[in-house]
């Protein structure tokens, strides 16, 4: 796996957990040119779609539906299910759009999930040959082969795109 691309599936199943809008305030590491280049390019290439109006409003905390009915002057009782059934007949879509911004709500299109589960697949054998490798290294008493192993792992996976510490120094160590 090539290390944008492991930078790019951190990426992409972080923008995919928070608002938009919050992804780097949320994760402060990600706020790299290189990664907001990385999001900017999945966008336009369709991998992402914004959330329908049923979808965000279940991504909206119970406290957060009641004050979107109590601006409205409406009833703040009942289950989750009963506000946002409230919500979707009373309040009007200009103020839902308002109060939850459809550009701030997204999920993976079909083709970004694919991408995204083609990513996880290959990383997890990369990983899993790496591991056995380093059991292996352990097991013959190698640990300074089994120590490099990881190093360079993580210097392919991190370090390349400045995400993590500086592998190289360690490896001169050896």
């Amino acid at each position: 796996m090539l290390p944008f691309e492991y930078m790019d599936r951190a990426v992409l199943k972080r923008i995919t957990q928070c608002k938009n809008g919050e992804l780097f305030k949320s994760y402060p590491y990600l706020n790299t040119p290189q990664v907001q280049a990385a999001v900017e390019r999945y966008y336009k290439s369709g991998y992402f779609r914004y959330l329908k109006l049923d979808e965000r409003l279940n991504k909206l905390l119970v406290p957060d539906l009641k004050k979107l009915l109590s601006g409205a002057g409406l009833p703040v009782s009942g289950k989750k299910s009963n506000l946002i059934q409230r919500v979707k007949e009373s309040v009007s879509p200009a103020a839902i759009d308002a109060a939850i911004p459809p550009k701030d709500y997204i999920a993976f299109s079909e083709k970004g999930q694919a991408y995204y589960d083609g990513l996880c697949s290959r990383f997890d054998d990369e990983y899993d040959t790496l591991v056995m490798n380093m059991y292996r290294n352990l097991l013959d008493y190698k640990f300074d082969a089994a120590y490099r192993l990881m190093c360079s792992f993580e210097k392919v996976q991190f370090f390349n795109r400045g995400l993590g510490v500086g592998w190289e120094k360690e490896e001169k160590r050896g």
